[in-house]
C-alpha cells in the first residue's frame, strides 16, 4: 500500500510533465509553421517583385514611352519578347492606352480587344502608380494571350481524397489564377498614356512549391483557388501532385469568413501542423489561399524522447 502512496503522485506528475511538454512542442512548432508561412508570402510574390522593377525600367525608358505613344506595335512587342527571355516565366506581356485598348502584346500580333482584368488597369492610370494582384482569369481571356494557357489553367476536381472535402460547385475549373503587374506609362509632359500589365499563371505551376521546398526541406506548399488545389508539391499515390484534390471544409469555413485557419488537419489521410491564409483580388474579395505544413509524424520522435526522459 505504501508503495502505490509513493508511485501515485510520481505516475500523476509524469502525466502532467508528457501533457505539458507535448502541448510546449504544439506551439513551437505552430509558431515555426506561422514562420514558414511568411517565408511563404515572401515567395508568392517574388516573381511579382521582379516584374515590378523590369516594368518600371521599361516604362521610363524614352524610346519605349514615346513607342506607346506611335502605337508602334513592332517596337513595343520586341521589347516584351526580350523582355521575356530574361524571365521566362511571364505568361502575359501587354501594352495598353488609357482606356485599356490593347497596343501590343507578346503571345500574339492582336490588338485593340479591350483589357479588362477587374479594373487594375483602371487603378494604375487612375493613381499613377504600379499595381500589384492576385486575379482570376477566364478561360477566353487565355484564349485571347495564348490557347496554351488555357490548357495550362485547366484542372478537373478530383473527389474523394479527403474525408471532409470542400464542396465546391465547379468541378471543372477553365478560369486561370494569375498573378499580375500593371505599371503606368508617363510621358515627359507628366501625362500618362497607357499602361504595362505583366501576369504569371499560377495553375500547374510548381515553382512556388518546389523553391519553398528547396529553402525548407520537407515543407508542403499548396496555392489553392476557391478550395482547389492549382499548385502544390503534396503528393497523393505513387508521387503524383495533389493537383486538383479539394481542401478540407472546416479550412474553406474560415477561408471564405475571411480568416486565416491554423492548426492540425488531416489531409489526405495524414496529420499535419498546418497554417492557411486567404489570397485576395484587387477587390478585396476571397478568391483563394496559401498552405504551409509539416506532417506531424516528424514530432513523433521528439515526443517519444520526452516519455522516455520522465521515465528516467
Amino acid at each position: 500500500a505504501s508503495l502505490f502512496i509513493i508511485l501515485l503522485p510520481m505516475a500523476f506528475l509524469a502525466a502532467l510533465s508528457n501533457n505539458l511538454i507535448n502541448k510546449k512542442i504544439e506551439r513551437s512548432v505552430q509558431d515555426a509553421i506561422n514562420d514558414k508561412l511568411r517565408a511563404a508570402w515572401l515567395q508568392y510574390y517574388e516573381r511579382p517583385e521582379q516584374m515590378k522593377m523590369g516594368l518600371l525600367q521599361a516604362a521610363n525608358t524614352y524610346g519605349f514611352v514615346d513607342a506607346v505613344k506611335k502605337r508602334d506595335m513592332a517596337y513595343l512587342q520586341n521589347q516584351g519578347i526580350l523582355w521575356k527571355k530574361h524571365r521566362p516565366y511571364l505568361d502575359i506581356w501587354t501594352v495598353v492606352d488609357t482606356d485599356s485598348r490593347v497596343i501590343a502584346r507578346i503571345n500574339s500580333n492582336n490588338a485593340g480587344d479591350i483589357y479588362n482584368i477587374n479594373e487594375l488597369i483602371e487603378k494604375a492610370v487612375g493613381l499613377r502608380t504600379l499595381v500589384v494582384s492576385t486575379e482570376i482569369v477566364s478561360k477566353d481571356f487565355l484564349i485571347k494571350e495564348d490557347k496554351a494557357l488555357a490548357v495550362q489553367a485547366h484542372i478537373k476536381a478530383v473527389r474523394g481524397v479527403e474525408k471532409d472535402e470542400y464542396n465546391r460547385k465547379n468541378m471543372d475549373e477553365e478560369s486561370g489564377m494569375m498573378v499580375i503587374v500593371v505599371a503606368p506609362v508617363i510621358d515627359k509632359s507628366d501625362h500618362v498614356i497607357g499602361a504595362i500589365v505583366a501576369g504569371d499563371l499560377l495553375n500547374n505551376d510548381s515553382y512556388f512549391s518546389d523553391a519553398l521546398e528547396g529553402r525548407f526541406p520537407g515543407l508542403l506548399s499548396t496555392i489553392s483557388h476557391d478550395g482547389l488545389r492549382i499548385a502544390t508539391n503534396v503528393k497523393i499515390e505513387k508521387g503524383i501532385r495533389a493537383v486538383g484534390t479539394l481542401l478540407p471544409q472546416k479550412v474553406m469555413d474560415s477561408i471564405n469568413m475571411w480568416r486565416e485557419y491554423t492548426g492540425r488537419v488531416q489531409l489526405i489521410d495524414e496529420e499535419y501542423f498546418t497554417a492557411f491564409q486567404p489570397i485576395k483580388n484587387n477587390k478585396g474579395e476571397v478568391i483563394g489561399s496559401i498552405f504551409v505544413g509539416l506532417p506531424e509524424k516528424a514530432f513523433t520522435e521528439i515526443r517519444r524522447e520526452n516519455l522516455r526522459s520522465i521515465s528516467i
